[in-house]
């Protein structure tokens, strides 16, 4: 005869619950308490376990191609934007809303561009980032060129959330490159910078490899560039993919290989972005240098621009991409 509810759990199992409930709730009264450190150090890795959170340990977000240099090598494609366009802070800030609403967490967040100190409204698009709890720490990156604004430095001065990290090219292409460095230091802002005398990985042409699934997987995995880039509303694995894919110089990449983030909805957004976190490798890999061997060239070599259109002129080998 199936029993009641108060026959199947016995007394003293009633009483426990109940002392542990009370120090559960007196711990809470006080989140810097002993009992609520201990609590969370019991109960923590069950509750990862059950309800995991979806934290990134990186992103950068290209806020436009502008750029004060024209890299023959960039690995952005910045240097096959035609006619680059100045950041649409409605269109960059929707992008971000869509991400965050799905995820619980991103450690490191990089503003990058083309050049970010080009952009009038950076500091807005920082004064809207800086207060949002899901990023931990948010990061500029800038060639040296540009000085950073007065209403940049103020929003920045002091504040440890915020970093600026500092490429290098040397005094040709940067002649005021350890003056801006040093104003920011003496602003309290945080800084990163190298030397100036690094490599950049040749990312090579973009023509299609016709690699297998275990060759792919095999030049994901040794791939040194751990991105994860947005631009476009869209979430891919590094800029190679999101911007190959915008200028139509790479047409074959299925829609689990990158994230529409404007297209779904919160709970879907967070699924697929589970599933774009676990894929092998992204068909991007296909159409890159990589898998033809880690070769090394000379940062920031400096070529004339010249006119591409969307879906025209694909980088073919041979040439440089």
């Amino acid at each position: 005869m199936p029993k009641k509810l108060h026959e199947l759990i016995d007394k003293s199992i009633h009483a426990e619950y109940c002392y542990k409930k009370a120090k559960v709730s007196r711990a809470l009264e006080n989140p810097n308490s002993a009992e609520f450190d201990l609590l969370y150090q019991m109960v923590g890795a069950q509750m990862a376990q059950v309800n995991p959170p979806l934290i990134l340990p990186y992103v950068e977000v290209c806020i436009s191609p502008q750029c004060t240099l024209h890299c023959r090598d960039c690995a952005n494609f910045m240097q096959h934007y035609d006619k680059p366009k100045p950041m649409d802070l409605a269109a960059v800030k929707s992008w971000i809303d869509a991400l965050l609403e799905s995820v619980d967490h991103i450690l490191t967040f990089r503003v990058m561009g083309g050049e970010p100190l080009m952009q009038k409204q950076l500091p807005e698009l920082m004064a809207y980032l800086i207060p949002l709890s899901k990023l931990q720490h948010i990061q500029i990156v800038t060639n040296g060129t540009l000085k950073p604004r007065d209403e940049l430095v103020q929003l920045l001065r002091g504040n440890t959330k915020t970093s600026i990290f500092f490429s290098n090219y040397g005094p040709k292409l940067a002649p005021h490159y350890q003056e801006y460095v040093q104003f920011c230091l003496d602003n309290q802002i945080l800084v990163q910078s190298v030397r100036p005398d690094i490599k950049w990985f040749d990312m090579g042409d973009t023509h299609n490899r016709n690699l297998s699934p275990e060759r792919l997987e095999q030049v994901y995995a040794q791939c040194p560039n751990n991105c994860r880039h947005l631009w476009n509303g869209e979430l891919h694995h590094c800029p190679r993919s999101a911007h190959g894919k915008y200028l139509g110089y790479i047409t074959d990449l299925p829609d689990t290989h990158y994230v529409d983030l404007l297209r779904y909805n919160a709970q879907e957004r967070r699924e697929r972005l589970k599933i774009f976190y676990e894929i092998p490798y992204t068909q991007a890999c296909d159409h890159c240098g990589f898998a033809d061997g880690l070769k090394l060239v000379d940062c920031a070599i400096q070529v004339e621009r010249t006119k591409h259109k969307k879906g025209k002129g694909i980088p073919v080998e041979g040439k440089r991409s």
